[in-house]
């Protein structure tokens, strides 16, 4: 068996691990900075620079993958021929962008100077534009490209948010955690609107038919994730209309559910995360979509 099916999306889940974690922490600090404390500031900065150290590992590791997979074999890494290949292929060039990106975020977070505050900012576009120039995303062009940028960056917005608010449910005071709760929720009708919205028009151009998601491969895995996302969304709505309610009330037992509640959203994720990367690196477009 070739290696390279194992490892390709194992790596592709690694990507978007560290792509959540810099981008959608930076979000996260961009919308409720003015609320955190120093502590609360540390625990994000260190939340990005740790997802963009992993980040630059993960970006490496791809690029070198993309010379061991056009050559069948493990030691394709070491071919100066396949490593100048993987150069010219989108998916090398994706990566590299992706490694630029993470280099940006983790420099933009350990300067002072108020410029260096831009990194942050031309990380993110480099991040996003590198996961929309490789995979099924080019088969249609510019706007299936732009539907993948609303939705990743509706799911940075939420994915990304979940760490520090996990964090603050267990900080002495919640007064915090219940004012960025609050505000979260709000802003959530928003970005994942947006998200929803983008995900299922790019769903939709990507199987050509609604009955694809039954009578294709491609289709039944999308169907697997999209039902994960729903007890996702039903853990969010949960969160917003039952628990920050419940924090304002009681603090202390709002807090521990909520905590709870984080757990199996972050067990949630990991599913559509690895789910996504099976999409994006091992299932083919159904044929219809193909031909077209």
């Amino acid at each position: 068996m070739d290696i390279w099916v194992i490892i390709v999306p194992l790596l592709r889940m690694a990507l978007y691990v560290a792509t959540f974690g810099a981008l959608g922490t930076q979000l996260f600090i961009w919308h409720f900075g003015g609320h955190l404390s120093s502590t609360g500031h540390a625990y994000c900065r260190q939340l990005i620079a740790n997802s963009s150290i992993f980040g630059v590992i993960i970006s490496v590791c791809l690029w070198l993958s993309v010379a061991g997979n056009m050559s069948g074999t493990i030691t394709g890494i070491f071919d100066p021929v396949m490593l100048q290949l993987a150069f010219e292929a989108s998916a090398g060039m994706a990566a590299l962008l992706s490694l630029a990106g993470f280099i940006l975020f983790f420099v933009g977070g350990a300067a002072t100077h108020h410029w260096y505050r831009l990194l942050p900012v031309m990380g993110s576009l480099l991040l996003l534009f590198s996961l929309s120039i490789t995979g099924h995303v080019t088969r249609i062009g510019f706007i299936t490209q732009l539907l993948l940028g609303v939705h990743l960056v509706g799911l940075a917005y939420w994915l990304g948010a979940l760490l520090p608010l996990r964090k603050l449910c267990l900080e002495p005071n919640k007064t915090v955690l219940v004012e960025i709760a609050h505000r979260f929720g709000i802003y959530a009708f928003i970005y994942i609107g947006a998200l929803v919205l983008s995900g299922a028009t790019y769903a939709y151009l990507l199987l050509g038919s609604l009955s694809a998601l039954v009578t294709t491969t491609y289709g039944n895995m999308l169907l697997a994730k999209i039902g994960t996302v729903s007890v996702l969304l039903l853990l969010g709505a949960i969160n917003k209309f039952k628990l920050v309610p419940l924090l304002r009330h009681d603090m202390l037992k709002g807090a521990k559910k909520l905590y709870t509640s984080i757990q199996w959203e972050l067990f949630a994720v990991v599913i559509i995360l690895f789910l996504t990367s099976l999409l994006t690196t091992s299932l083919n477009l159904p044929m219809a979509m193909m031909g077209g």
